[in-house]
């Protein structure tokens, strides 16, 4: 069945009288047209593609990611970790670029030189549970960094001589897996990070 894009609608002049008799003026009444076209159709009479319809809203695509850049703090995740019914850390985490991931996988990794690739320098091994950490780490905001991870206090009470050691220490298990999922929602991440580590 085809759709006419547009169609013709003939409107009532406001000085014809209801009954359909003669303008109360005297004259004959003007007759004014409107063209209606259905939203859902092109100029063509088709129906809307995909890159047509993105075209029509790329103006306001523009606005939201102007307004992103500039209300960050909405990206903003609060992590709460609670021991025995009682919250001993809350800190904030940002979403992660892709180079600071990268960043912290090659932190975590462990470099040889291979004798068969020409002594070429290759990773040969991933700590996981440091590159977790490190993305603890790297996300945290400045302020909750230097407040936690960076304190030299809290770094001797734990006996940890890294800042990822004192997240292993702090956030046990369950507590960094909880954080790692929140920092991987707010990055945008569909897959697991840790599915992309080499074993």
């Amino acid at each position: 069945m085809t759709t006419t894009p547009q169609r013709r609608v003939q409107l009532t002049p406001a000085n014809a009288p209801p009954t359909g008799g003669p303008p109360t003026n005297g004259h004959a009444p003007e007759l004014v047209s409107s063209d209606i076209r259905d939203p859902d159709l092109n100029e063509h009479g088709e129906p809307k593609t995909r890159e047509e319809r993105a075209l029509e809203q790329e103006p306001s695509f523009l606005e939201r990611l102007m307004q992103r850049a500039k209300n960050k703090a909405d990206d903003l995740a609060e992590i709460e970790i609670t021991r025995g019914g009682e919250t001993i850390l809350m800190f904030r985490v940002h979403p992660l670029t892709e180079s600071q991931v990268n960043e912290c996988r090659n932190q975590a990794t462990r470099w040889e030189r291979r004798k068969e690739m020409g002594y070429l320098r290759v990773p040969a091994e991933i700590d996981g549970a440091k590159f977790r950490s490190l993305m603890v780490y790297e996300a945290t905001v400045p302020e909750d960094r230097k407040q936690y991870w960076d304190n030299r206090q809290l770094q001797e009470a734990y006996g940890a001589l890294t800042v990822t050691q004192l997240i292993d220490e702090v956030l046990l298990a369950g507590g960094k897996d909880q954080a790692v999922a929140i920092i991987e929602k707010i990055s945008g991440f569909q897959t697991d990070l840790e599915d992309l580590v080499p074993n």
